[in-house]
């Protein structure tokens, strides 16, 4: 038997030997003696859009093959595996809002409900944000108030909580992304950042809206209840 590998939706471009999914299932047949499978990759969230596409990818991967052969993986033990392949994977193993520290891998689970908020995410397809260059222009800053915000999460839509800094850098490279928040703003979004490093626009509304102001040709939007 050969192994089988096939994809749809979105295309990746990147050759299937540096496909994080791929990289796991390796790791998995070295470490765990796994056999050769058939697996099939569906790809619904745009490649550069700082949404953790890949990283989920990975995570829930490495969540699938622990229950589907009964390795009886602890999630301790899956978030130290997912985080050989990338910082932000082990986020995905308990896929819950948290804190996050160091390069990702401290996590610190968050009690925040975001039930009652209609999410609208857009990404401009012709934007790729180089991620290195995004961190580079970053300068060192800490939040000395982290025991205060895990004490009391309400304060999580408001500053200095609710700031992404790779913003400046990439709204001077790309002023439609600062005029695409700001349009969220205008259409009564209660929060509105860029994703990550990059490049999507994501906005919180207490009511379902209509997303025609936000969506181009060159545009992906997604829009839901959370």
């Amino acid at each position: 038997k050969q192994e089988q590998w096939s994809f749809s939706g979105f295309p990746i471009d990147v050759p299937k030997e540096k496909n994080l999914i791929y990289t796991v299932y390796c790791y998995f047949r070295e470490h765990y003696d796994i056999p050769l499978l058939d697996v099939h990759l569906h790809k619904t969230i745009p490649m550069g859009a700082g949404l953790g596409g890949g990283s989920s990818d990975a995570a829930f991967f490495i969540t699938g093959l622990n229950d589907f052969f009964g390795l009886s993986l602890s999630e301790e033990t899956m978030k130290e595996i997912a985080g050989k392949f990338g910082s932000d994977c082990p986020f995905f193993i308990d896929n819950t809002p948290s804190f996050a520290e160091g390069k990702g891998e401290k996590l610190y689970p968050l009690d925040i409900d975001f039930s009652n908020y209609f999410l609208v995410i857009v990404k401009l397809g012709s934007i790729h944000i180089n991620t290195a260059s995004a961190y580079a222009s970053l300068s060192h800053f800490s939040l000395s108030q982290k025991a205060d915000f895990l004490a009391d999460t309400s304060t999580i839509l408001q500053l200095p909580w609710f700031k992404n800094d790779f913003e400046p850098f990439a709204f001077s490279r790309y002023t439609v992304l600062h005029n695409l928040k700001q349009t969220m703003s205008d259409l009564g979004a209660v929060a509105t950042q860029m994703t990550g490093s990059g490049s999507a626009i994501y906005g919180l509304f207490e009511n379902d809206i209509d997303t025609t102001p936000l969506e181009s040709e060159e545009s992906f939007v997604w829009k839901g209840w959370l």
